[in-house]
Order: C-alpha cells, then structure tokens, then sequence
C-alpha cells in the first residue's frame, strides 16, 4: 500500500478522541516513513485513515512513556503506544532528560526487565502495589526519594539495598519509604546497620517509614540495637512511622529523647508494644511535634500520665494532634485525662475513640477542653484549647446528648467526630439544636448512629440557619432511611454546605483586602507625619538639617517601594484615594507626598529640599 515509500516503523496504538467529544477509544496502527506519518485501521479490510507530513507537525507532547500528543497544522493525534518493549535504556534516559522528569514511577516499565531500566538523572523513585525481586539504587546517584510502598519486597531486596548503600556512601537519600513489605526482622537490620554507620545519612534523610511490617522489630535484637543507634545520635529526621512493626517503645523513647527532640514533627508508633520508660522526657523535650500517634499501643495508665505530664511541661509546643484511639484506657484511663488534660495547652485536635470509657465518656468529654482552664502555677486563663475532638465508637448513646448540649455554647471546637454511637433520632435533634447556636464548629462526622429519616429532617432544617458550618460526614446514611429517592433529601444538606463554604471564601478575601488597605493607610499617615517633620526643619540652616533631609528622602523611597509591593501582592486595583494637599508652600513647592493614581497607590519623589553643601 505505501510502496515505494520506506517503512521505518510500525507500531499498534491506541487512539484517544478529542477531549470535546464523547467518542471511544480505538486500535489503530501508526506507520512512519521517512517523510511522513499514517494512521491505518486494524482490522480487514485494511484502510488508511489519515496521514500527514513531518513538516506539518506544530509540537510533540509525550506526557509518559506510553502516552504521545501530536499536533499538525490540521488536525491533534493522541494516542498510547502499545508496545513499548523495544525501548533501550538510552531511549528511556533521554525521555526523562529532555522532559526534566525527576520523579520515576516504576509501574511504567513493569514489561521490562529491571536490567534494563537505567535512570541517572532522577531524583525520586515511586512505586505501589508493584511487585519487584531487585532493584539496582547505585545507577541512580542523585536519588532523593525512595517510595516502594507495598511493593512485594521481601528480604533479599533489603539485604542488597543495604548493599548498594553501603558501597555508595555519597547517596543524598532524604526519603525512604518502605511500608507495607515483608522485609523481615534480618531485612530490616541491614537498613538499620548502614544508616547507622553512615555518617550522611545523619544529615541528609528526613523521612523514615518501615511501616506495616509485622515482627521485623520484635524477634532480632540487633535490628533494634542498629535502628535505636541511629535514632539516638543527632540526625534531622522530621518524620518517622514504624506503626505495627513490633518495635519495643519503652527502649524507643530513649533514643528519640536522645537523638530526635529538636527536628521530629511527625511520629506514628500505632499498634506497638507500650511501656512507660522515658516517656515524659522526651515528650517535655521536643520542640517541633505536630502529630503523634499511639492507636491501638494499649497505653498504660501510667504511660498517659507521664505523657500527659510531659506535654504540660512543654513551653515550646504548639497545634499538636494526638491519636490515643484503641488503647483501652478505660476508667482509669479517663481519670488521668481529666487531672491532666488542662494543663496541657499544647493539643489542639485529640482523638480518644475506642478506649472503652462508656459510663466515664460524659465527664470526660466535658473535661477535655469544654471551658477555660486554669493554668497551673499562676491561675490564669488559657487561651489555647482543644480545637479537634474523636469521640467515636465510644457507646455514649444517651451521654451524647451532655456533649452535645456543650457543644451548642462551646467556642473553641471547630472539628468534631461523634460516628458510631447510636444516638437515635433523640441525639439527632439534640445535635440540630446544638448547630442552630453554634458558630465555630466546621466540620461534623456522625455516621452510624442509627438515625432515621426524622432525625435526618430535623438536622437539614438546622443547617437552613447554621451559616458556618463547611462539612458534613454521614450523608450516606441517608441512603437507607430514604430509600426511594435519598438524592432528593441529600440536597438541602449539601445546598447549606456549599453556601456556607461560598461565604467563607468570600470572608477571607474581604479580610484580606482590608489588612492591604489598612497598611497602606498607615504608610500614608506616616509620610505625611515626615512631611510636616520636614516643614519644620525649613527655619534651620542648609548644614544643620543635611543628614536629617537624606534619612527622610531614604524612608519616602521605601514607602514608596512598599506600595508597589503591597499592589502587586493584592493583584486588584484600587479606587482613587488622594490624600489633600497640606495648605501652604515648603521651598517654593507644593508638600504634596502622595501621587494619586487610579490603577495603584504610589508614593511620589522624594521633595526636592534645596541644600547647599559646604565647599570641601
């Protein structure tokens, strides 16, 4: 069909319809030349459907390594490459070279040998749910990141990455991310071993997660030993997450009080073994924590205090969200929380779900955060309080509606999670009265609590005039109290929430605009202040006022400079402000400091203050 022409490539494709159709995808065969490109069908009768000259084509957009955009003078191809086998390293490196792709997403070559993919200008490597027997981390000498979350590796992997760090003490690792993979108790020591003996890597890695790998830590020793070294030492670690991977934390907490106080912002240690050994040193210690989480640690009693007494201690904290859900704290748990839970100003989102509180939940709930405090040692009020609350799956049923009722006057709370507690249609119209007073609260979970299509109504017509509330989680309940047309009931509800989200945005904008106004009325009154300044420097001899006349035309440039600044950041204009001119003349001139414009706000020159020099 194409002879004489030269056939250099033929290639099976997929052929993507324009983005402003609703047509189907399609096989096709892309054929190229020397000179020209064509597009052919794939079944019998075979027919060409278009072509096109290599002098046409206006831009070639490879958005992966499958997909390809080509665009004519006539007309838009885009397409995906089938087979894409023959692709050689050099192919692949200059796809990412020319691209300036530094992030490599391992899924794209998971029909090639791992030999062949050579990348050594990337600087983050990602992959999920793929599985791989090897891969070589010395090709990659600028990589940054390493994300192999539930990737299927196992402990040979580990064994040779720990190689291949190991032979390249240069590596600039700042991530690594190795959840969710069976590396085993003797994979995971290796890690261990190199980061510890590895001086760079106390310097460079900042995040850290072994994650979801049940027993590496528990069973062998030297793991532990390795991993607790290099946590003791100074290191910049900013984020670590070994949840549910049986690491002993009473031993932990000794080398992160030793090592990790002043960077740590992000510690999981969910689903551990717990002791209380070290706690509250490290706790009263730490200068940057922002999440901690102990989900399903079984706390003791003891542990919560020291932790608790830590935190209260701590001047440096703030905006803290703590997880303690799952620990079955019980009574006497709930009792250290309500002797301590005031002094402790460093909480701001607390979730204390699942702990088997039941008949405590009420006083406890009422304890966390629910009135002003007063600060130990000086009496005084507290200012910061609990802004977060998780309060589910607590069976608190009847006891909802002593929380709720607080949460009707409450003005810290802007978060809230009572899912899971049956509180009936009754809870639910104790809910809708709380959120006709409430003014603060901005998101709200509630499923599961067994509600019916009259506590659903009675929360709908609430919302009618509740103006601040933005979220609402457990509208898929409604699906089973109204089930001939849930879709129906749903839009009130979601009506209110978008009018309210609408109105916030609104607000921040106005906020915005007024802080701008505000600054630049300031900046005006004080450039008029150094003009009256400079009117009474006018009787003074030319030598006298010299330096004074230079300081004040160098403060009227940077107002000046600000003002552009202040416009440009605002990015509106601004209406036609003018300052009045001052009655009388300084020099022979009009004082006038400020140029009116209407497009933007700008100080004038500096006035020109006629001074005579000394002759040197």
């Amino acid at each position: 069909m194409l002879n004489p022409h030269r056939v250099c490539l033929v290639t099976p494709v997929i052929l993507h319809p324009p983005a402003q159709t609703c047509g189907r995808s399609a096989s096709r065969f892309v054929v190229l030349s020397l000179w020209r490109g064509y597009l052919f069908n794939n079944k019998p009768p075979v027919r060409l459907e278009t072509t096109f000259s290599y002098l046409e084509i206006c831009s070639i957009n490879i958005h992966s390594l499958t997909q390809v955009v080509l665009e004519t003078d006539r007309q838009t191809l885009s397409f995906s490459v089938l087979h894409v086998e023959d692709l050689e390293a050099m192919d692949i490196d200059n796809i990412y070279y020319m691209n300036n792709w530094r992030e490599f997403d391992l899924q794209d070559f998971s029909h090639l040998d791992s030999s062949s993919v050579f990348q050594p200008v990337v600087s983050k490597i990602y992959s999920k749910e793929l599985k791989l027997l090897t891969f070589l981390l010395s090709r990659s000498p600028s990589l940054e990141e390493l994300s192999l979350e539930a990737s299927g590796l196992k402990m040979d992997f580990a064994l040779k990455m720990a190689a291949a760090l190991q032979e390249h003490r240069s590596s600039t690792l700042q991530s690594i991310n190795l959840s969710g993979n069976p590396l085993e108790d003797k994979g995971a020591g290796c890690l261990s071993q190199v980061l510890s003996s590895t001086q760079l890597f106390s310097v460079s890695l900042t995040h850290l997660d072994l994650s979801a790998n049940p027993g590496s830590m528990g069973t062998e020793e030297a793991t532990v030993l390795f991993l607790f070294k290099f946590l003791s030492s100074t290191n910049s670690l900013s984020h670590l997450d070994l949840s549910d991977t049986s690491c002993p934390l009473d031993t932990l907490f000794v080398s992160l009080s030793a090592g990790c106080c002043f960077k740590l912002m992000h510690l999981n240690l969910a689903r551990n073994p717990f002791s209380h050994r070290s706690i509250g040193q490290f706790f009263s210690q730490s200068c940057e924590l922002k999440y901690v989480g102990l989900s399903a640690t079984k706390l003791p009693p003891q542990a919560l205090r020291l932790l608790l007494q830590g935190l209260a201690t701590n001047i440096l904290l703030l905006g803290l969200e703590l997880d303690i859900s799952s620990c079955e704290l019980r009574s006497a748990g709930a009792q250290v929380i309500q002797e301590h839970i005031s002094e402790v100003t460093a909480i701001t989102s607390l979730d204390i779900s699942d702990n088997g509180f039941e008949s405590d939940m009420v006083t406890l709930v009422l304890s966390v955060g629910m009135s002003l405090s007063p600060a130990p040692r000086t009496g005084k009020k507290l200012c910061h309080e609990v802004q977060s609350l998780s309060v589910s799956d607590s069976k608190l049923k009847a006891g909802v509606h002593i929380l709720l009722s607080a949460l009707g006057g409450h003005a810290a709370l802007t978060e809230v999670d009572i899912s899971g507690n049956n509180i009936g249609d009754t809870g639910a119209k104790m809910l809708a009265k709380a959120l006709l007073t409430n003014t603060t609260l901005r998101t709200l979970s509630w499923d599961r609590n067994n509600v019916t299509a009259r506590g659903f109504q009675d929360v709908a017509d609430a919302l009618e005039r509740n103006f601040t509330l933005q979220q609402v989680s457990g509208l898929a309940d409604i699906t089973q109290s109204y089930r001939g047309n849930p879709t129906e009931q749903k839009r009130p509800c979601t009506r209110c929430l978008d009018r309210n989200n609408q109105r916030q945005s609104v607000r921040v904008e106005l906020q915005q605009v007024f802080k701008a106004q505000q600054s630049e009325m300031e900046v005006q009154g004080l450039c008029l202040q150094l003009e009256d300044s400079l009117q009474r420097l006018n009787p003074c001899s030319p030598q006298e006022v010299q330096a004074e006349v230079l300081t004040a035309q160098e403060v009227l440039h940077n107002a000046r400079e600000s003002f552009k600044v202040s416009w440009m950041q605002n990015g509106s204009s601004r209406s036609e402000e003018e300052v009045p001119e001052k009655k009388g003349r300084r020099m022979g001139r009009s004082p006038s400091v400020v140029d009116s414009n209407p497009h933007v706000s700008q100080v004038s020159k500096p006035l020109p203050v006629p001074v005579t020099l000394p002759p040197e």
